[in-house]
């Protein structure tokens, strides 16, 4: 056995590893043994255990004493975090679940804590332990890390997205006072909303409200042209300038440092609670949103690091166009964008590619929906802008993963927190709800002999059999042309594509009696899909048929296709180009000594 592996097995000995507080410390272990090891090649792996022990110890006396701090109320530091108390109070009548919930809330805070120290001394442990012997922990900078993520994912839950209670936009018991509000539905601790209302509560307002759009049981915002297509509280509204630009379909909100309005004031504003009236909340997408969460949080944090040079932070927050609230998460094109959160010389935030295994709660990522939908739909499902908020390892500290993702889970603006698969089913239900309506419209012209639909984007519909037949209407593709996979989507080869996006297939070299697709660049994407069962290896039923047929001329699948099965696997997920699954694009407090 080598030395890893004695220090990994002497150091996890007192581990049980069925215990997901104890696998943290697990992955902190391994990753540590390998930093000590490179330190003292000579060291034997009993001698680096020992060594490990004690940074254990230390570790765990932090928390323990941060854990007194922020629930017994010992912390002497100002701003406090969010009183757990207040935020359970989140709706006018919660009366009688409010205990319920502040428990929860409580219980959240302490698994956050614990995730959060552990994961930032696992990753940058070469930074937030000194080079003194014996190594002391660097309280101040991991003090400023533990501040800002948790700040950023309890604002998030309790604030943005109030606890899970009374989020749907249907359902809040409604009191509207008339056409410019107020407008109050029942809910105290809730900072952010999307701009737009359920239809019902509003009818008797409708033809009054000359800035809402009619679309269908919701009503969307829609000021007159030249106007924000957001809104914010009166109070800040004159700190923000909103410009449409290239990365955000709904823009960017730039804070003006001559406005009159400090930062901070501003960013209180957003953020305080109470707010019942509809009127007093952020009307924000959830890239801004995502922003604007953890601009708040970096101000929270600032505050609380006592001694902290403040000159370059105020610098950053005063610089004319520099903060700003939208798509800072990259993706696969986007480069420094020279403000705050993307920014190559940026003092508080790096944006990065990382990988899955240096996950960390708090991170902002972009959980991508299947490259499709820009071709089906357009609108705010594209993607969802979130943050990490629940990380499950395993035995070696590596995140867990199954056959339906990684065991993490997200939340964003709206959605609150769940596992990246039901994240997943739920990006893609609105995929599935337009191709359903596609496969209606396209049996009905088939069957009256008239011209196939396109897509509500213009995308072509073309029938294709690799092989034989199969029963009417037979086999219908979307066809993805070049212009779309290659300048649009980013790939440079068709097997690129298809590695990447789920579903989709391409011209092949076949077997016996192969046709080819009617155009060798494009790629397709089918909305039927033909009885055959697959592997993981060839990841779904068309591909799983295509490997048959051609491995063996002699092999038929049934000739009646069944509607294509629309579920969690077809999202790209955290990973722009989908199943190549190299790195994760992340925005993340920079840990600052």
């Amino acid at each position: 056995m080598g030395v890893l592996e004695d220090a990994f097995k002497e150091g996890t000995r007192n581990l049980d590893l069925t215990d997901a507080y104890d696998r943290l410390q697990a992955g902190y272990v391994r990753r540590r043994a390998e930093q000590l090891h490179k330190q003292k090649p000579s060291a034997a792996g009993l001698d680096l255990a020992v060594d490990m022990a004690k940074e254990r110890a230390d570790i765990n006396t932090y928390i323990t004493q941060r854990a007194l701090d922020f629930f017994k109320g010992s912390d002497p530091r100002d701003p406090k975090h969010l009183d757990l108390a207040v935020m359970s109070k989140v709706t006018v009548s919660s009366d009688s679940t409010k205990d319920a919930l502040e428990k929860t809330y409580r219980s959240n805070r302490l698994t956050w804590m614990r995730q959060i120290v552990w994961r930032a001394m696992t990753i940058h442990a070469d930074i937030l332990w000194s080079g003194s012997k014996p190594p002391k922990l660097e309280t101040e900078a991991l003090d400023e890390i533990l501040d800002r993520r948790l700040r950023t994912v309890e604002q998030l839950h309790c604030n943005v997205n109030s606890g899970g209670v009374s989020i749907a936009t249907k359902g809040r018991p409604w009191k509207v006072a008339g056409p410019g509000g107020p407008w109050t539905d029942g809910v105290l601790v809730r900072n952010f909303e999307y701009p737009f209302l359920p239809k019902d509560p509003f009818k008797d307002q409708l033809t009054k409200m000359t800035s809402w759009r009619d679309v269908g049981d919701m009503i969307l915002f829609d000021p007159p042209a030249g106007q924000a297509s957001v809104r914010l509280p009166k109070r800040v509204t004159k700190a923000w300038l909103f410009t449409i630009a290239v990365g955000s379909p709904f823009g960017w909100l730039t804070f003006q440092p001559n406005a009159g309005l400090k930062h901070d004031d501003v960013f209180s504003e957003m953020f305080d609670t109470p707010r019942e009236n509809f009127f007093d909340r952020n009307w924000l997408y959830c890239d801004q949103t995502g922003s604007a969460v953890n601009i708040e949080a970096l101000e929270f944090g600032m505050k609380r690091r006592p001694g902290a040079p403040r000159t370059n932070f105020e610098n950053a927050m005063t610089r004319e166009g520099y903060v700003r609230l939208g798509a800072v998460v990259r993706t696969h094109r986007e480069k420094n964008l020279d403000i705050l959160m993307s920014d190559d010389s940026d003092e508080f935030f790096e944006n990065v590619f990382v990988d899955l295994n240096d996950i960390q709660v708090g991170d902002f990522v972009c959980f991508w929906n299947n490259h499709l939908y820009d071709l089906i739909a357009g609108g705010a499902w594209r993607n969802e802008y979130s943050h990490v908020m629940n990380i499950e390892t395993d035995n070696k500290g590596n995140v867990a993963t199954t056959t339906v993702g990684p065991n993490i889970s997200l939340s964003g603006h709206g959605l609150v927190t769940s596992l990246y698969s039901a994240m997943a089913t739920d990006m893609v239900d609105y995929v599935k709800k337009i191709l359903a309506q596609l496969r209606t419209d396209l049996k009905a012209a088939v069957a009256a002999s008239k011209t196939p639909p396109t897509t509500r984007e213009g995308q072509t519909l073309v029938q294709w059999s690799p092989y034989e037949s199969f029963d009417p209407p037979g086999a219908w593709w979307i066809k993805i042309p070049k212009d779309v996979w290659n300048k649009q989507w980013i790939y440079q080869t068709l097997d690129e594509v298809v590695k990447s996006v789920p579903r989709t297939v391409a011209k092949e070299s076949g077997g016996t009696g192969y046709n080819a697709p009617p155009d060798a660049d494009a790629v397709y994407f089918p909305l039927f899909e033909p009885q055959v069962s697959s592997t993981t290896a060839d990841g779904d039923s068309w591909r799983a048929y295509l490997n048959k047929r051609k491995a063996d001329a002699s092999f038929r699948a049934p000739t009646k296709l069944n509607d294509l099965t629309v579920d969690g696997r077809l999202a790209q997920g955290l990973y722009y180009h989908g199943s190549t699954k190299t790195t994760i694009p992340v925005v993340r407090p920079k840990v600052r000594k």
